[in-house]
């Protein structure tokens, strides 16, 4: 996680803009949030996402609609029924949803933030009914306040609180299908694979003829290669003139701003006839640099690039930049 809890940003990675990805190919996945009031955060990130700002206000939202305990019960209705129809990809959450539904056709879950094992596992394992495997992310804080945030911070032997428990299965660098079984059977997290009731699991699972494990722990390259598919490279924060690059990312797209500088000097030298008097920064100087590189989180195609410079001063030009910000 690299974004705070309350913000819910980190969604910003999974499922791309609405123009890559339309809402009819996405697959159902359920979002699990700690209060209610972030389920709406969600829809909010999701929507600034997808570039379909003020769709979260919508009651026949086509994207996603939200479940919790003060729910209206003809809403909750009418959620659980578009969802199983496969009307809504996704349902914004609380724990309130998943009683009494066995649903087979949830393909990815996601929790955001740290929570109690045994509560988790009952949200993970909302996917995948059908048998066929699923995808679960556990986005969690890197540090929490006056939280145990790495194995180093536990006393070996010393009994898990609740807190420890939550603490333990961020960090936790063993299997976590075993972790979550331990937890289950022992009431707590493991941290060391040799900790005797760990292999133990192991050995029990071996001789069962479990399939292995595909967490995160257990193949963890295999897990890095999913990262490029949820990771969105364009890191704003938002304003009434819509998302604004924040300035460390600014500095990280300096090597952009001399791309197009250069890739357009030499598109103006192949475009104008020689003797011109005009210079490249006539048509695209320091202001339009400036410009992408600001608002370089809306850019996503030909026309919001026309937006964000104010026009195509020349004929090719905004084909030609956009070429450049997609390879750069």
């Amino acid at each position: 996680m690299t974004d705070s809890i309350q913000s819910c940003d980190n969604i910003l990675k999974l499922d791309g803009s609405k123009e890559d990805n339309p809402d009819e190919e996405l697959v159902p996945s359920l979002i699990y949030t700690g209060t209610r009031q972030r389920t709406l955060q969600v829809l909010e990130v999701l929507d600034r996402a997808r570039g379909t700002p003020g769709n979260h206000l919508n009651p026949c939202n086509s994207l996603a609609r939200r479940y919790h305990a003060c729910t209206g019960e003809l809403d909750k209705q009418d959620t659980i029924l578009d969802f199983a129809q496969e009307n809504v990809p996704i349902l914004s959450c609380t724990l309130a949803l998943g009683m009494g539904q066995n649903w087979k056709l949830v393909r990815q879950v996601v929790h955001i933030g740290r929570g109690d094992p045994s509560l988790i596992c009952q949200m993970v394992g909302r996917c995948g009914r059908d048998g066929r495997p699923g995808l679960a992310i556990l986005f969690v804080e890197p540090n929490r306040p006056k939280g145990k945030n790495s194995v180093a911070d536990f006393t070996p032997g010393q009994k898990q609180s609740d807190e420890d428990r939550m603490d333990a299965l961020a960090v936790t660098p063993v299997c976590l299908r075993i972790a979550f079984s331990m937890d289950n059977l022992n009431g707590y997290i493991p941290l060391d694979k040799k900790d005797p009731f760990y292999q133990a699991e192991v050995e029990r699972e071996r001789l069962n003829g479990f399939p292995l494990c595909m967490c995160s722990n257990c193949m963890e390259n295999e897990a890095t290669a999913v990262g490029p598919t949820v990771q969105y490279k364009r890191k704003y924060t938002t304003t009434r003139n819509g998302p604004v690059t924040k300035k460390q990312e600014q500095l990280r797209l300096a090597p952009l701003k001399q791309m197009l500088k250069n890739n357009f000097q030499v598109f103006f030298e192949a475009t104008l006839r020689k003797g011109e008097s005009a210079v490249p920064s006539d048509f695209f100087g320091k202001d339009e640099l400036n410009a992408i590189v600001k608002y370089y989180g809306q850019i996503e195609s030909d026309s919001d690039l026309r937006r964000i410079i104010k026009g195509e001063a020349l004929a090719g030009q905004l084909k030609m930049l956009m070429n450049t910000i997609r390879k750069f």
